[in-house]
């Protein structure tokens, strides 16, 4: 994907981390949150992001107004 940006359009200017994923379990509950289920909440909302930075770094580094905004929603 960011092989992609930079031929096409030659730089980078903004990554926005938006994908997020839950599991939803009764508070009642907690064990049905199973290792499983935890690791892929994990994965999506955590080594996600850190991928995404860690492959575009390179092409956000080329100018100094260069952002990276990861988004987060918690729900009570």
């Amino acid at each position: 994907m960011i092989s992609h940006v930079e031929q096409a359009i030659g730089r980078l200017d903004v990554v926005i981390n938006a994908a997020g994923y839950t599991n939803f379990v009764a508070r009642a509950d907690l064990n049905a949150m199973t290792e499983e289920k935890w690791d892929t909440i994990l994965a999506v909302n955590t080594k996600g992001p850190f991928f995404v930075i860690r492959a575009a770094a390179k092409l956000l580094q080329r100018h100094s107004t260069s952002a990276v905004v990861n988004v987060s929603i918690m729900k009570l």
